[in-house]
């Protein structure tokens, strides 16, 4: 028998006090309920109440199943150890699935919102170059189940040797490159650019911003968008870029300004943009020989010398450090859900549990006094997730100490300085079977 249908009451109060982190401190109860009654104000205060199936969407994120079901059986087994008339009883899945599906997207996306807000705050003195905050961006995609639904919704890839085998969402983040704290993000269908996830999410930088991004992002009109937000840009020069073609004035040797002009569609979708925009171009050349042809906004070349320039543009590696960590450690790579809204959900709360976990490096790294980015994620991943089941055993008067001794374990673990390091991309294991890209119905049909 289910357990809802023959203790309610007592459920519901146990569940009440259940909580994986700390949740009341970090968002009350109240914020919570000024989120519920602005996204879906009709609905009941049921047992699985709107702020426990929230932080249960939070938390299956960073679980290492990514499952509701593994997230509801460590609080259940807990609860089961307190009162012994529940140990031979189960939860009901189907409503628990009820509950996750009324949580509103916007609500998740809130969480993540409150982190970031805490994180910018609490590592604002991490990250800083002359004065500018250093934020990156950067696109990826998530390979989705392959379901109707999806297929139609988000589409495939397409290339010489066909379409894939299953669908992809294309995500596009921005992160603050002293903490890697997520402070913005798009996503959609793979049809759309990344330069269209840009425009949609370009509103997360504020004055004083220094945005890097890699060649692809090199066009003018990006430029303006982020200038007319109070930043600056920083690139490497795209490769069909032609120096020679648009009158390059010499301001030092290796340094030229040019002005590059807007594409004519984007001024005729906004007449207020203007038709070009100056930018720096700079030719810097490593100690071992490799050559960086760069592109900025930042037009001063004494007060931005281009050699350092080039150490603030190699720090943009850290984006792709946050996608191997949002696909490997958080498992996003592949998401579980089978429906549209079901995707974007799922995607807010990786980046929303992702977020937490870098704000609790932050506030380790501000006990420890190291950088949050020599910090290790996975360890703190585990330590969060053993501590929390570890909390729920303490007595409430014990919290607050095992949570201080949470962010010293975290400031414990950091990663050695290893310049240079460098690793095969490729896959050295490989699998027996053949690749197939059908769905299973045509595999039952072709094999019946």
């Amino acid at each position: 028998m289910h357990c809802i249908d023959r203790f309610r009451s007592e459920v519901k109060r146990h569940l009440s006090g259940s909580r994986v982190f700390d949740w009341p401190e970090e968002i009350p109860s109240h914020v919570v309920e000024e989120w519920r009654l602005e996204f879906a104000p009709k609905t009941r205060h049921r047992v699985w109440t709107i702020e426990l199936m929230l932080w249960f969407w939070v938390v299956a994120g960073l679980h290492r199943e990514r499952s509701f079901k593994a997230v509801t059986t460590e609080v259940w087994a807990p609860l089961c150890a307190q009162d012994g008339r529940l140990a031979d009883l189960r939860i009901n899945d189907g409503r628990m699935a009820e509950g996750r599906a009324r949580v509103p997207g916007a609500m998740i996306r809130r969480v993540r919102e409150h982190f970031a807000k805490a994180g910018v705050e609490e590592g604002e003195p991490y990250g800083l170059w002359r004065g500018h905050r250093l934020v990156w961006t950067d696109g990826s995609t998530v390979s989705l189940a392959d379901t109707p639904e999806l297929q139609e919704h988000f589409g495939c890839w397409r290339n010489q040797h066909g379409p894939g085998a299953f669908p992809l969402a294309r995500l596009l983040i921005w992160g603050v490159a002293g903490t890697r704290i997520v402070i913005g993000c798009a996503y959609g269908p793979s049809s759309l650019s990344e330069k269209e996830l840009f425009l949609r999410s370009v509103d997360c930088v504020h004055g004083g911003d220094l945005v890097v991004m890699d060649r692809y992002f090199a066009v003018a009109e990006l430029f303006v968008r982020i200038r007319r937000r109070g930043g600056d840009a920083l690139t490497r020069l795209h490769s069909q870029f032609k120096l020679s073609k648009h009158e390059p004035v010499r301001i030092r040797p290796h340094e030229w300004i040019v002005t590059l002009p807007l594409d004519p569609r984007s001024t005729r979708r906004d007449d207020t943009l203007p038709e070009s925009v100056q930018v720096r171009v700079v030719k810097v050349t490593t100690s071992t020989g490799r050559v960086y042809w760069l592109m900025t906004t930042l037009l001063d070349p004494r007060e931005y010398p281009a050699e350092q320039l080039l150490e603030v543009y190699l720090q943009r590696w850290g984006v792709e450090t946050t996608y191997g960590e949002l696909k490997t450690d958080l498992h996003l790579a592949v998401a579980r859900s089978e429906t549209v809204e079901g995707v974007y959900k799922e995607i807010e709360a990786h980046l929303a549990a992702y977020t937490y976990v870098r704000l609790l490096m932050v506030r380790a790294a501000l006990k420890a006094r190291v950088e949050p980015t020599r910090l290790s994620l996975r360890s703190t991943v585990r330590l969060l997730l053993t501590f929390t089941q570890m909390s729920r055993a303490a007595s409430p008067s014990a919290i607050p100490d095992l949570w201080d001794h949470l962010l010293r374990q975290i400031g414990a673990c950091v990663n050695p300085i290893r310049p240079g390091r460098r690793e095969p991309r490729g896959l050295k294991r490989r699998t027996a079977y053949p690749r197939w890209k059908g769905s299973r119905k045509e595999w039952r049909m072709t094999n019946a």
